[in-house]
């Protein structure tokens, strides 16, 4: 729909009856036709510039084109140039339109005929116009045509328009055809027809008239008239035009689809202007499909209904999901309600849990605290105020705790809190406090990322402090373990060396002259020959004994060739023994562990076979060396007659636990001992590595 403002024109043809009229009235009052000719001059020409017409006039004898003032405006040409020549004027127009304005006046100029059209102008500043033109001759006496006026109109505005039209105009077409969804044009003309008849005879309950008069409604549907259908809908359908789809529509549609119809009947004869509905059809390639149709009828056409626009959107995968939906909503339910029931259950154990924490952190000497950086506020747990020995509810600042740090540790732990107002976090620190009663504690604490306010900055600092002093007993305690057991194995390496350099050279000395004195031609002592062959085994004896001594108090194999090395030489040694089957298994020892390690398991070794030798009575020991990628562990079984183990047994010097035990927490590991009577030992020694 195009629209152009023809208000000036109006006016101007207004004007021009009326000037007729009073030149009518003249002529009876005998008025003077000059003054109303110059009174209708001045009309005329404020008509034309409401119009906003310009007029130009071509002398074509004189090669002039004379132009008035809005003429100039249209071209662009300053106020001061009326008169220009043709060939100027002529290039104000592009060349395709300046050919078509020449045959125009040449035409004119042959046959004297009038002409109108539109032509784009460039103006003198480069602007692209469009001017709707009208021309007339004027002739000479003789006849010929000596000049040709035209009137100009700038329709450049209007000219926009059109296209922005016929742009959106095929935008709109666009939007239709290639919709994601199905649309039908449709004209419901002749059903809004007898609607109106049935009214008219009086129907007023249309569901019990279209329920009961099938054959009416299937004599409407053939009535409807099918204006177009967009592109998706071909595509979906999988046919090339929309006669196509149109003649396949009884083959698509399934009985089911008579009562949704129905429906739709029932709602336009009630009123409605719109109707929706699912529907189910039998798609090109068999399968059953469901639609969801929306019927949508202007309110320009509620009273005739010649343009009703349906769409349909495919909702089979929908339908199927939300049956899915359904059966997991089933599922869901009845998850709550066994859920609901465990909810319970689970706040009871919440509870009780929660009353056991209490008791943990009490048992365990852990207080929480929370400091607040905007107020200094300190707000913590019942165990804090025990920590500290503070008033059970007394309000705490931070210098109140701070108030409490051991003097030795005031600089280390005040830079700490420097730090955490700069942003910094520090990693879990020990630090010691002195309590208003004057006991020292050692004091582990850890905090937790910090809370930040709306500027990003630290707000809140939330942490755990534990009293670590008992903790810090056990680690001196442990450390003098370890020195002690380092001591006794710097004594057992100074034995051995002091052994194998000193009383083996000596013993070996003692022989070697024994055996040179029975050896000699011009010893004749029978008597004593005898004795001397037997001190000489017996010295032999000795010195085999201590090398076998030495080599227990500090093996070599151990610190040159590592644990796995170590354990076979003291099998074998065992073996030799012939007292019993001894076998062992290394797993993955390729490498080497720390020697400290080693060597406290090597002793460990040493202690559980040297008890099994006692007490066990064992015909059958199994050595395992297992290494994973943090531990290694150690275990010892025997089919001996066991014990009834209890964990007082751990510490029976009896059986030589103390010095196992003592070894394996040094190492920080762990023992399982697993004994009864008539079932043998197993000992399984874990360390972290």
């Amino acid at each position: 729909v195009t629209l152009k403002d023809i208000t000036n024109e109006k006016k101007i043809k207004l004007e021009a009856e009326s000037f007729a009229e009073q030149l009518r009235i003249s002529a009876v009052q005998n008025l003077s036709i000059d003054e109303l000719l110059q009174e209708q001059s001045k009309l005329l020409k404020a008509s034309i510039q409401l119009a906003k017409l310009g007029i130009w006039q071509i002398d074509l004898l004189k090669d002039r084109v004379y132009l008035d003032e809005i003429a100039r405006s249209i071209f662009g040409l300053p106020n001061g140039e009326k008169i220009i020549r043709f060939d100027q004027l002529i290039k104000f127009f592009p060349e395709k339109d300046r050919a078509r304005l020449i045959k125009q006046f040449e035409s004119t100029i042959v046959n004297g005929k009038e002409w109108n059209g539109v032509f784009n102008v460039v103006t003198s500043e480069n602007k692209t116009k469009w001017i709707s033109t009208e021309a007339q001759s004027i002739l000479n006496e003789q006849g010929s045509v000596v000049k040709i006026i035209c009137v100009s109109q700038d329709i450049t505005d209007q000219e926009r328009i059109k296209e922005q039209l016929i742009a959106s105009e095929e935008k709109s077409q666009i939007l239709f055809d290639y919709s994601p969804i199905l649309i039908w044009e449709e004209n419901f003309s002749e059903i809004k027809s007898n609607i109106d008849r049935l009214k008219a005879e009086g129907i007023t309950d249309f569901k019990k008239y279209f329920k009961e008069n099938q054959k009416e409604v299937k004599r409407l549907a053939e009535t409807v008239e099918f204006i177009q259908m967009n592109k998706t809908s071909l595509e979906y359908y999988e046919v090339k035009s929309k006669d196509d789809l149109i003649q396949n529509l009884a083959k698509w549609f399934v009985d089911d689809s008579w009562e949704l119809f129905t429906n739709e009947l029932i709602a336009l004869a009630e009123g409605e202007l719109e109707f929706e509905g699912e529907v189910d059809i039998i798609a090109p390639k068999g399968d059953l499909k469901k639609l969801y149709l929306k019927l949508k009828i202007p309110p320009q056409y509620k009273d005739t209904f010649e343009v009703v626009l349906v769409s349909f959107i495919d909702i089979t995968e929908l339908k199927k999901n939300e049956k899915l939906l359904k059966e997991k909503e089933q599922k869901i339910r009845e998850y709550s309600s066994q859920l609901e029931q465990k909810v319970l259950e689970r706040t009871k154990d919440l509870s009780i849990s929660e009353s056991r924490l209490k008791v943990a952190q009490k048992i365990a000497k852990i207080g929480y605290w929370e400091w607040d950086l905007e107020t200094n506020g300190v707000v913590c747990s019942k165990e804090f105020y025990n920590l500290y020995g503070k008033p059970l509810g007394s309000f705490l600042t931070l210098d109140d705790v701070m108030n409490c740090f051991h003097p030795d540790d005031l600089e280390y732990t005040e830079n700490i809190m420097k730090g955490l107002l700069k942003q910094k976090i520090p990693e879990p620190f020990n630090f010691r406090i002195v309590t208003p009663e004057g006991k020292v504690k050692n004091i582990y604490a850890s905090i937790s990322p910090p809370v930040k306010n709306e500027n990003g900055l630290f707000s809140k600092l939330v942490g755990i402090n534990q009293d670590v002093t008992n903790i810090k007993k056990f680690e001196n305690l442990q450390q003098q373990v370890e020195g002690v057991l380092q001591g006794q194995e710097s004594e057992r390496e100074r034995l051995a060396g002091e052994l194998h350099d000193s009383i083996n050279p000596l013993l070996s000395l003692a022989s070697l002259n024994v055996e040179s004195v029975v050896e000699d031609e011009n010893f004749q002592d029978e008597k004593h020959s005898g004795k001397l062959t037997n001190t000489i085994s017996i010295l032999q004896d000795a010195i085999e004994g201590i090398r076998e001594i030495s080599r227990n108090l500090s093996p070599a194999v151990l610190k040159n060739f590592g644990l796995a090395k170590g354990l076979e030489q003291l099998v074998n040694q065992v073996r030799g023994m012939e007292k019993m089957n001894i076998n062992l298994h290394i797993h993955d020892m390729k490498d080497r562990v720390e020697f400290k390690i080693e060597l406290h398991l090597f002793r460990i070794t040493q202690e559980v076979i040297n008890n099994i030798l006692k007490h066990s009575k064992a015909s059958e020991v199994d050595v395992q060396l297992i290494k994973h990628v943090d531990t290694l562990i150690l275990m010892v079984s025997d089919n001996g007659v066991g014990f009834d183990f209890n964990k007082e047994n751990l510490s029976n010097d009896g059986y030589g636990m103390k010095s196992i035990l003592s070894r394996v927490e040094s190492l920080s590991g762990t023992v399982d001992v697993d004994s009864a009577f008539d079932r043998g030992t197993t000992t399984i020694i874990e360390i972290p590595i």
